[in-house]
């Protein structure tokens, strides 16, 4: 960006918040029996381009379906966020589903955390050039450390807190993990605090399978470029021609599995470092777990929220749920 043409109301901050460095947590992945990459690691420039092209195609229903219960509901949920609100966003990537909320509560900031530092500037530019009544604190670095002590520095102080997830992205989360970061976001809220989750909904394998096998291939793509990424940022040698995407939903874990598939024994190499792959071991790169209202209900009460309002489409396809962080209920 030229810093000449910097809205005043942008403020970009760095702030890669690691527990463990990125090479440190990939390698750890791979040299696990059952290997796995990280969901995180999609999300370089081309990922998030090939993310953001998948929302498009008509199997990803999961983003229109979302976006129409957000326009519909907007000034509903507005009511329910109170006035002065500093909104926060973790994985914003491009920011285009909270500016439902923009139009409708005018919330006096917004703080949009992202591992892509391409999505970062450019959404947060855009925001801060439509918005400008809006202080827009955009942050490049990994969202899962909400109680981190730098990044609570960073985020401008107030009075009124909310948290905006959507696109289903609390799926990705193990259920226990997915009820230590609700506890995350309680502390950040703080009492009577409100987030609002996109939630996709248990339906039929049929659908979920062709959602996560788009006809055009972009979720193969997507799944598939983490390997060169790992190649050109940290130096293996992967030949992603020699796996092959695999994304299945698997009912009795409520929840659709992506891997990639060694389709044949190889070795891979980093260095003097050998990570072996028998043909057909795979290596695990993202879960998506999916609810039904009740299933969603129990684990929010469990991490001390309470349901105030349940959106859905007509379909039943995916929910919008408005939350409340009571802690006397935990």
């Amino acid at each position: 960006m030229n810093q000449k043409t910097t809205p005043e109301n942008l403020t970009i901050a760095n702030k890669p918040f690691e527990e463990l460095p990125e090479l440190k947590q990939i390698k750890a992945g791979l040299s696990k029996k059952a290997k796995q990459i990280a969901p995180k690691f999609f999300y370089d420039s081309k990922g998030s381009d090939l993310f953001n092209k998948i929302c498009e195609t008509n199997a990803y229903y999961q983003t229109r379906t979302e976006l129409g219960i957000l326009q519909e509901k907007s000034h509903v949920i507005a009511e329910l966020f109170g006035v002065k609100n500093v909104i926060l966003e973790p994985g914003a990537g491009n920011m285009r589903k909270v500016r439902t909320l923009f139009e409708a509560a005018e919330p006096e900031g917004y703080i949009g955390i992202d591992i892509s530092k391409k999505e970062v500037i450019n959404a947060s530019y855009a925001l801060a050039r439509d918005f400008p009544r809006t202080h827009i604190f955009g942050i490049v670095g990994d969202f899962l450390h909400l109680d981190n002590h730098e990044l609570r520095e960073s985020i401008p102080d107030h009075d009124s807190r909310s948290v905006f997830f959507p696109g289903s992205t609390i799926g990705n989360f193990e259920p226990d993990q997915a009820q230590a970061f609700l506890k995350q976001i309680g502390n950040f809220v703080g009492d009577g605090g409100v987030a609002i989750f996109g939630v996709d909904l248990k339906k039929s394998g049929k659908v979920l399978n062709l959602a996560y096998n788009d006809p055009e291939g972009l979720t193969r793509d997507f799944n598939l470029n983490v390997l060169t990424r790992l190649n050109r940022e940290h130096g293996f040698n992967f030949d992603p021609s020699n796996f092959n995407h695999l994304a299945i939903y698997k009912e009795n874990k409520e929840r659709v599995e992506m891997h990639l598939v060694s389709s044949k024994r190889q070795l891979v190499l980093l260095g003097n470092e050998v990570f072996k792959f028998e043909k057909g071991e795979t290596i695990h790169t993202e879960n998506s777990y999916k609810y039904t209202k009740k299933s969603f209900e129990c684990l929010v009460k469990a991490s001390g929220f309470n349901i105030k309002a349940f959106f859905t489409d007509t379909r039943e396809y995916f929910g919008v749920a408005v939350i409340s962080f009571q802690p006397d209920n935990i």
